[in-house]
């Protein structure tokens, strides 16, 4: 008896940790892509003052994206 209120013990907290572990890789997965959508919406904004050159691969000007060529 005493072994299968331990086994039903630890089943309950590996299930509660997996639910709180699996919100917290939601969580960080939603602010990362939060970000990587704020940080492209200053990227085009900046691109309306000039032109924005990002890795010396991609040229944004006045919303445009161009992929530049390579020498």
């Amino acid at each position: 008896m005493y072994y299968f209120l331990a086994l039903l013990f630890f089943t309950i907290l590996f299930v509660i940790f997996v639910k709180l572990l699996s919100s917290v890789v939601k969580g960080c997965i939603s602010a990362l892509a939060l970000a990587l959508v704020v940080i492209f919406i200053l990227i085009l904004i900046r691109s309306t003052k000039g032109p924005v050159t990002l890795f010396n691969k991609i040229k944004i000007d006045n919303f445009k994206i161009n992929k530049m060529e390579e020498l």
